[in-house]
């Protein structure tokens, strides 16, 4: 029998799914001209909010990732991918914890934009890195973070490349041409993400060297930094495709990975 864990967490998959898809369709619209923005998680949420039945789809959207939530910590905490304690293995559970971290924010304003659809949060990469650059070493501390968030980049686009993503699926249940869409929305949706990851940690690297924290800056941030580029409605339309397809492969993720608990 399915455990109600494992259904929770399949939820929260098919909700981070959706997230991702809202965000490349919204940049999709932007690099093509048609209206639409380039939009990060609490921009995308806020642009649910506004559509029939858009309330209720962010309360299910908040509560589903609180499922996500709950399997990252799993992942994390008890190991349940069993990554181990190698340095490998420490740094993929410390991923699946900044995940956690990452998507608790998301969920709390999915809900707060629920309640009152014009809360906006008050937080944002200039203020966090703003925050640092105060501190003692501060600045050393934001290269360190930029350069771990290039990193975090480079690997998602390697991981999918060389379709690591597949590792955890249960391809013994998949048809060939299961495998093969699972394969392609995972490679091109990790490339995209990758490349975005990359563009965000450059950002907090100049950060530091430049000593002005307006110079951090998020998702939303690194697709509109595309869209400025020569041709950057064409690589701006790429990179959102992408984003769908990453998206999309968390919908099959949510169906096919072996989920051990």
């Amino acid at each position: 029998m399915i455990s109600w864990v494992d259904r929770f967490a399949r939820l929260g998959y098919m909700c981070q799914g959706t997230v991702f898809i809202l965000i490349g369709i919204l940049a999709f619209m932007a690099a093509a001209g048609v209206g639409g923005d380039t939009e990060n998680t609490t921009g995308a949420l806020h642009s649910l909010a506004k559509f029939p039945f858009g309330q209720f789809l962010l309360f299910a959207i908040g509560t589903g990732l609180i499922g996500f939530i709950m399997l990252m910590c799993l992942k994390t905490f008890k190991d349940i991918d069993r990554n181990g304690t190698a340095v490998g293995g420490l740094v993929q559970r410390g991923s699946h914890l900044l995940s956690a971290g990452i998507y608790t924010f998301v969920a709390v304003q999915a809900f707060r934009i629920t309640m009152s659809q014009n809360t906006n949060s008050e937080y944002s990469e200039s203020t966090v890195s703003s925050y640092l650059l105060a501190q003692p070493f501060g600045a050393i501390v934001v290269v360190i973070i930029g350069l771990i968030i290039i990193a975090t980049g480079l690997f998602q686009v390697y991981s999918g490349l060389k379709e690591r993503h597949m590792d955890g699926f249960k391809v013994y249940e998949m048809t060939p041409k299961e495998q093969h869409f699972a394969a392609i929305t995972g490679k091109i949706g990790f490339s995209a993400r990758g490349i975005i990851f990359v563009i965000i940690g450059y950002f907090f690297t100049i950060t530091a060297i430049r000593s002005n924290p307006d110079e951090a800056q998020g998702f939303d941030d690194a697709l509109a930094t595309l869209q400025d580029q020569p041709f950057g409605g064409f690589w701006l339309g790429i990179v959102a495709v992408g984003v769908i397809a990453f998206g999309i492969y968390a919908f099959v993720r949510a169906h096919y990975e072996h989920i051990r608990l």
